[in-house]
């Protein structure tokens, strides 16, 4: 999951490595409820293991990927990706013990670094209408959903005017 620590514009990035970090899984549909069980969501045995699996697939994270440096900064996009995807994933396990006071307060700190980064970041030149999209929504997500955080009325702002224009 981690990158060397290196300056992000020193790495080459490839599509396989930034997959491996893209953490869509824990926020899909199945992930929500299991098969037999799609008419509700509840905190259970099944949803508490993924709940599990997600906290520790964040911690590593986290403590494998310093901000600014390896692969998993070189993509606004990436960053972006995982905004949205941690902000239902944190929807989804916000009931469970495994989403303890000290991880979500470590995820609301690498969400203000996502976002800020983002934001420094936008793909206004470089694949300016997909990548800039996907920034967007991340953008607002993070504005929208983590309205405590220093930035954010900022963060939905441009996530919405972008979103809007293009």
């Amino acid at each position: 999951m981690s990158g060397p620590g290196i300056p992000r514009h020193r790495l080459e990035l490839r599509a396989r490595d930034l997959e491996l970090n893209r953490p869509f899984e824990f926020a899909s549909n199945d992930a929500a409820e299991p098969a037999s069980n799609r008419s509700e969501i509840s905190v259970g045995p099944w949803l508490d293991d993924q709940a599990t699996a997600f906290s520790a697939y964040v911690r590593d994270w986290i403590r494998s990927n310093q901000h600014g440096l390896g692969i998993n900064w070189v993509s606004s996009l990436e960053a972006a990706f995982r905004l949205i995807a941690w902000s239902w994933a944190l929807a989804l396990f916000r009931d469970s013990p495994a989403l303890t006071p000290e991880l979500y307060v470590q995820m609301l700190s690498q969400i203000e670094a996502h976002a800020s980064h983002v934001r420094r970041y936008l793909s206004t030149y470089f694949s300016p209408n997909t990548h800039l999209l996907g920034e967007a929504l991340g953008l607002f997500y993070a504005g929208t959903l983590f309205r405590d955080l220093r930035g954010s009325a900022e963060w939905r702002e441009i996530g919405q005017r972008i979103l809007e224009e293009e």
